[in-house]
């Protein structure tokens, strides 16, 4: 069955693949990032809301991007080696900054007893 593929026809699947994974990052993560821009001048009860209406999906989402990573190297280890030396202090900044806001969304979650919630945490689910 796969051996009439030819190598050409593998790798427009693997771009195909590619972008599908990306586009899906974009959509469905663009929700989350969206709250989290419209997260500071809200009054508390509706930031409560707002992190109650992504809580259950904020998490699976990025699992769009690590799949576009991990299909870059699987599929095109070079253009992989060539994207992450050219930007690597982005891809950083980001895999941190994705870091924080999951620290931030589970701080808030622990916190909310003491109702001091001002501070680092939720600023960083504002930038990211």
């Amino acid at each position: 069955m796969f051996d009439t593929l030819s190598t050409e026809m593998l790798g427009n699947i693997y771009v195909g693949l590619l972008g599908l994974s990306v586009l899906l990052y974009a959509i469905l993560d663009g929700y989350d990032l969206g709250v989290g821009v419209l997260f500071p001048p809200r009054e508390e009860d509706f930031r409560n809301d707002m992190i109650a209406s992504i809580g259950p999906y904020w998490d699976a989402n990025e699992t769009w991007l690590v799949l576009a990573i991990g299909l870059l190297l699987i599929a095109f280890p070079q253009a992989h080696s060539a994207f992450l030396q050219t930007l690597y202090i982005p891809a950083t900044l980001m895999l941190a900054g994705l870091i924080l806001r999951g620290v931030a969304f589970d701080f808030r979650a622990k916190v909310a007893q003491v109702k001091n919630v001002n501070g680092i945490w939720p600023s960083s689910m504002a930038h990211c």
